[in-house]
């Protein structure tokens, strides 16, 4: 296992290529975000989502959330049935990110078999950690990203506690220090109609609210 010892907040410039070329090829890697512990790598990699769902005792067919470098590489990897979609995802793009506010859209093709929803969409965010959005960028704009732990077991804010809860199979471990836990990404659905609330998490209703003008649904 690859092990990277954060400094100020920074991958160290003299790890940085060590890194992406793990994750280039696939290499399965635990890291901080701006409340727990994530485990993902390469969305386009085959079979990493397949090496991640076995990992934490879950169902391949549950879709695979997304982490991206900055507003316009999540824009990216969607695409809008109606102008008005767009217009609700910019506007609380442009309000909400950096943050922990995940947004469910149509996924552009190119992405990994087993990213994906059943019906075809994907979840992502502009992560509020830097380091984060770094790893996002090393991996092309975007970074695979669920909690690193079993299921059923407690979303991680260490390293260590991380690591041992997935069985040492890992390929690269960012060590970022402890992270702030608290609650997890807000989710919401954009399709066109009144955006659906499916958890709500650090990003309260009453901020959806205000950004859209209207509740969403839920």
């Amino acid at each position: 296992m690859l092990r990277i010892e954060i400094r100020e907040g920074q991958i160290p410039p003299a790890r940085e290529e060590a890194v992406e070329r793990c994750l280039k090829e696939g290499g399965v890697a635990v890291f901080p975000t701006e409340t727990f512990y994530g485990l993902g790598g390469d969305p386009h990699s085959s079979g990493l989502a397949a090496r991640i769902a076995a990992l934490k005792e879950r169902s391949r067919d549950k879709a695979l959330p997304l982490l991206a470098a900055g507003g316009e590489a999540a824009a990216a990897a969607v695409y809008f049935l109606h102008e008005e979609e767009e217009r609700q995802w910019r506007r609380l793009a442009a309000a909400l990110w950096p943050g922990p506010l995940t947004l469910v859209a149509w996924a552009r093709p190119g992405l990994a078999p087993g990213v994906l929803a059943g019906d075809g969409s994907v979840g992502v965010r502009v992560p509020g950690l830097a380091l984060a959005r770094r790893l996002a960028h090393l991996c092309g704009g975007l970074l695979l990203a669920t909690s690193a732990n079993r299921r059923g077991g407690a979303a991680p804010v260490t390293a260590e506690v991380a690591v041992a809860a997935l069985a040492g199979s890992i390929d690269l471990l960012v060590d970022g220090g402890p992270t702030p836990g608290g609650l997890p990404s807000t989710v919401l659905r954009v399709d066109g109609g009144r955006p659906r609330l499916l958890r709500e998490g650090a990003v309260s209703r009453e901020s959806i609210t205000e950004v859209l003008g209207f509740p969403p649904l839920g």
